[in-house]
């Protein structure tokens, strides 16, 4: 099965609004609201691995996937950087927490695409 061109396009849509909502629950003022121990982190992973699955199923070749995941990983620690600049705190579990989740996301990919028997259409 190749991936139609229009399927990966709507992909990388969906890509781009994830990363939106991704960036404004980065950076708006305060948290979340949830309690729990480590929801944070869970959070987080959940929104990296989100965004580099979605890549990693719109991308053309795995190369392009990794890259993709790795800019998320460098976008996320950005974030962490600005993030006092709005009235929120640097942690570094929480980036720790991003790369997680784009590596579970780009391997999720991954192993969909292997397991859908899908190849790339140039």
């Amino acid at each position: 099965m190749i991936v139609p061109r229009w399927v990966r396009m709507g992909l990388w849509g969906l890509f781009g609004v994830a990363a939106v909502v991704v960036t404004y629950y980065s950076l708006r003022p305060g948290n979340s609201g949830f309690t729990f121990l480590w929801s944070d982190k869970i959070q987080h992973a959940s929104a990296y691995a989100t965004l580099s699955g979605l890549a990693t199923l719109a991308a053309r070749t795995q190369r392009q996937a990794i890259q993709v995941a790795i800019g998320l990983a460098v976008l996320g620690f950005v974030f962490e950087c600005i993030q006092p600049s709005v009235g929120r705190s640097f942690d570094l579990l929480d980036e720790a927490a991003n790369i997680a989740g784009c590596a579970i996301g780009t391997f999720a990919g991954f192993m969909f695409l292997r397991i859908a028997g899908a190849r790339r259409a140039a």
